[in-house]
C-alpha cells in the first residue's frame, strides 16, 4: 500500500439517484491509503442521509447551507484535503463507477512517468464500448476549448499508450497536492462548467504535466445531474465561455471567436439535440457572459 494519504473530493447537489454505485467504488479501492470528502451544496433529496448511513471514518461529509456551485465548493475540500496533509488530491463526479484499482493506477502512473497530474480513460455509461475522453488538447480553431480526442468512437484500444496531453475534464483527475501551490485553485467566478478548461488552460502555459493513461477507466455517467441538453447547463456552459475568453485571452476575444463559438450550438440545433429557443438562448447567455 502507498502510505500517502489522498484526499478524494467529490462535490454533490441532489446525487441520491447516482451516489450508491460511487460510494461502493470508493471504498473497495485496494492498495491505498485516502479519506473521502463529500462537499454537499445543500441538497434536499436524501443525500445526506444516505452518505451519513455509512458511518465510515474514511468519509467526511462537509454540509453547505446553500449551492455554491462546483468550483467553490471544490476549492473547499481541496483547502481541507491540503490542510489535512494529503499527498495527493482526487477530483472526481459522483456519477462516476470504477473498479477496486483504479486509483492504484493513477497513483503508479503519476509517479512512474513523472506527471503532476493524470486522468484515466472515461467511457459512457450508456454504451461503455464508446469513449467520451481519451486525451485532450486546446485548439484555435476551437476558440481553445477542450477538444476531446476519441469522443464518440468504439473503443478499439488505439489510444493505449499513457502520454502527456494538455487538458482533462475533471469528472477524474488525480493531482499532486503541489499543483495547487504551483498553479492557483479553480476560479469560483465559474458556477459549473469551464472551471477545468481554465485551470488545464492555466497549469499548460506553467508547463504542469498532465498525462492520460489508458491503463485504467472510469464509466462516467454525463450530465446525470444536470441534464445534457437542458436550459440549465446551456445557459453555464454559454456564460462559462464567455468568462473563461474573457479572462485567457481578452475581452474583446469572446466577440472574435463568436463564429467558431456559435459554431457548437448550432451544430445542436441541427440535428434537433436543442430547440430554436435554446439555440438563441446560449447566444445572448454567451454574449451577456
Amino acid at each position: 500500500m502507498n502510505n500517502h494519504r489522498i484526499g478524494i473530493i467529490t462535490v454533490l447537489y441532489n446525487s441520491m439517484s447516482v451516489l450508491s454505485d460511487f460510494i461502493n467504488s470508493c471504498i473497495s479501492q485496494e492498495g491505498v491509503n485516502y479519506k473521502l470528502y463529500c462537499i454537499d451544496n445543500n441538497s434536499s433529496d436524501g443525500t445526506i442521509e444516505f452518505l451519513e448511513s455509512y458511518d465510515n471514518l474514511n468519509i467526511k461529509i462537509v454540509k453547505n447551507r446553500k449551492n455554491y456551485g462546483f468550483a467553490k465548493a471544490t476549492n473547499q475540500g481541496i483547502k481541507i484535503a491540503l490542510e489535512e496533509k494529503c499527498y495527493y488530491i482526487l477530483l472526481i463526479n459522483n456519477d462516476t463507477i470504477f473498479d477496486k484499482n483504479m486509483i492504484s493506477t493513477l497513483l503508479m502512473d503519476l509517479q512512474r512517468y513523472n506527471g503532476n497530474y493524470i486522468s484515466p480513460k472515461i467511457v459512457d455509461f450508456y454504451n461503455p464500448n464508446i469513449i467520451a475522453w481519451s486525451g485532450g488538447w486546446f485548439s484555435f480553431w476551437r476558440a481553445y476549448a477542450n477538444i476531446a480526442r476519441g469522443k464518440g468512437e468504439i473503443d478499439n484500444q488505439q489510444y493505449e499508450t499513457v502520454e502527456e496531453t494538455q487538458n482533462a475534464p475533471f469528472c477524474c483527475v488525480l493531482f499532486q497536492a503541489s499543483c495547487f501551490n504551483k498553479n492557483e485553485l479553480l476560479d469560483e467566478r465559474f458556477f459549473v462548467y469551464w472551471e477545468d478548461v481554465d485551470w488545464c488552460y492555466n497549469a499548460f502555459k506553467k508547463k504542469l504535466r498532465l498525462l492520460y493513461t489508458p491503463n485504467t477507466k472510469i464509466i462516467h455517467k454525463e450530465s446525470s445531474l444536470t441534464g445534457m441538453f437542458s436550459s440549465f447547463k446551456i445557459s453555464q456552459l454559454a456564460e462559462g465561455r464567455a468568462k473563461y475568453l474573457k479572462k485567457n485571452f481578452g475581452y474583446f476575444s469572446k466577440f472574435f471567436f463568436l463564429p467558431l463559438v456559435v459554431a457548437t450550438p448550432f451544430k445542436l440545433l441541427l440535428t434537433k439535440k436543442i430547440s430554436i429557443s435554446l439555440f438563441f438562448k446560449y447566444i445572448i447567455k454567451y454574449i451577456n457572459g
